[in-house]
């Protein structure tokens, strides 16, 4: 069930919504006639979105939403996969879905050739589901799925575009944002932290209608 409310306030405009979502897993193995656990769920999930133009060419906007993650089929599937004997796998039936906190501020800029939208933004994560892997004896390693940690992201994007002439576009848009996984599985403390960034620039000629020449680029950093 979802509704939204919106409505404007001389140079200020707002919509407010809400998502009620419900969700039930039940499953059964039949190699071994194991039924799974229940771990049905019902969730809210509030969004609000605030927007002040200065003028028809210039906006800020401020936006909040919580988020779903929900695991796969395959990360819940406990059945065993020896298709490698030394690297067994099996799914976790217990998995929690992931809830992210996702705040936003952006100023939107449209001019004649072209936009630019600057954008900060915080997300937390929490049950973040990671890939876990234990020895099961000497030469046998064992990889499964668990809730591990909570993670927090931050950074900075920028998104622009720019027609040259008539005949020639050119768009891209670059990013950074700083990672930061903290959590405690079986009394081991756990703290990852890492920075990133990219670029990518796309350029579109065209030289007559139905033929177009584009060169596209794209960068992404060593994670740090």
């Amino acid at each position: 069930m979802y509704a939204t409310y919106g409505n404007k306030w001389g140079k200020l405009s707002y919509q407010l919504g809400g998502r009620l979502e419900g969700t039930k897993q039940l499953g059964l193995q039949k190699a071994n006639n194991t039924v799974a656990p229940d771990t049905s769920y019902l969730n809210f999930f509030p969004s609000v979105f605030l927007t002040h133009a200065f003028n028809e060419n210039n906006q800020v906007q401020a936006s909040y939403s919580r988020r779903i993650n929900r695991p796969n089929i395959w990360n819940l599937n406990p059945f065993i996969d020896v298709s490698d004997s030394l690297n067994i796998r099996q799914g976790n039936p217990y998995l929690r879905p992931e809830f992210s906190n996702s705040f936003e501020l952006s100023q939107i800029y449209y001019g004649d050739n072209g936009s630019l939208n600057t954008t900060l933004f915080f997300r937390e994560t929490k049950d973040v589901i990671q890939r876990f892997t234990v020895p099961v004896d000497s030469f046998t390693t064992l990889t499964t799925n668990i809730n591990l940690a909570t993670r927090q992201a931050y950074g900075l994007e920028l998104v622009a575009s720019r027609t040259l002439f008539d005949i020639w576009k050119v768009n891209g848009n670059a990013s950074a944002f700083r990672n930061i996984l903290t959590g405690n599985y079986l009394g081991t403390a756990i703290d990852n932290r890492n920075f990133s960034w990219s670029v990518r620039l796309n350029s579109n000629i065209t030289f007559w209608k139905g033929i177009d020449l584009q060169v596209a680029a794209n960068y992404r950093s060593p994670v740090l």
